[in-house]
């Protein structure tokens, strides 16, 4: 498996786009580990590299999602690592 390092800038609060302050924002989900599997996921936070790439521009929606996302893949990757 091919491993790529990547360096990246923490994340900071985002400013609410929609205004609602019943949301709150959303911090990058970045643990300053950076390393790319060969499907281009980062092993420290679980987003594929487009996902990190969005992240300034994203909304709240959209982090919420690419955060579910991350999730899901951190849950199937520990799980195969498991079975290993």
């Amino acid at each position: 498996m091919l491993n790529q390092r990547l360096t990246f800038r923490k994340g900071q609060h985002a400013p609410s786009s929609s205004g609602d302050s019943s949301l709150e924002n959303i911090i990058s989900p970045c643990v300053r580990d950076c390393c790319l599997n060969g499907e281009d996921v980062c092993l420290g936070c679980f987003r594929s590299i487009d996902e990190i790439l969005q992240w300034s521009d994203a909304t709240e929606q959209q982090k919420q999602k690419i955060i579910h996302l991350a999730n899901a893949r951190k849950l199937i990757i520990d799980l195969n690592r498991d079975h290993i």
